[in-house]
């Protein structure tokens, strides 16, 4: 009698093995990405972080620092996408909401912004960042509120 070969033990060709050769192909990713941050090549750190991020989809971390890097880049657009994917993926990342905010604050979406801080603030009452830009998004509101306000009592 021919012996029976067992299929339980051995994963299909290519799925268990190649999804964690992925993860840690992104970890690399991320660390060569954050080598490009340290000497402020935000361009190849994109780069790298995009990499991370095609090999593992779900890790917020990896949106988080794109999202910085093309807000370093003054692409407030793109690092508000990130940041809101990153959020998404993980709604308890704290610097995730700040991620949000600060590119919100940049594009002039000061309301949203604020709003961005208060959900941030629900998760991390005591977070420097948030209350940090909160302060400085209000500064901001009050400052062009009273610059472009209609002088009261012209239409009378």
């Amino acid at each position: 009698s021919s012996p029976r070969h067992s299929t339980s033990l051995t994963p299909p060709p290519g799925t268990a093995l190649t999804m964690s050769n992925n993860l840690e192909l992104a970890e690399a990713k991320k660390k060569e990405g954050n080598d490009a941050f340290a000497k402020k090549d935000y361009e190849a750190a994109i780069g790298f972080y995009t990499e991370a991020i095609e090999l593992d989809p779900q890790n917020h971390i990896y949106y988080s620092n794109r999202s910085l890097m093309y807000a370093e880049s003054g692409k407030f657009t793109e690092a508000l996408a990130d940041a809101e994917k990153c959020v998404k993926l993980e709604p308890s990342f704290v610097k995730g909401y700040h991620r949000v905010a600060n590119a919100q604050f940049e594009l002039e979406q000061l309301d949203a912004a604020i709003a961005t801080i208060r959900t941030g603030l629900q998760k991390d009452t005591k977070s420097k960042d948030l209350t940090n830009l909160l302060r400085k998004i209000k500064s901001k509101k009050a400052s062009s509120a009273s610059s472009h306000a209609p002088a009261k009592g012209q239409d009378g």
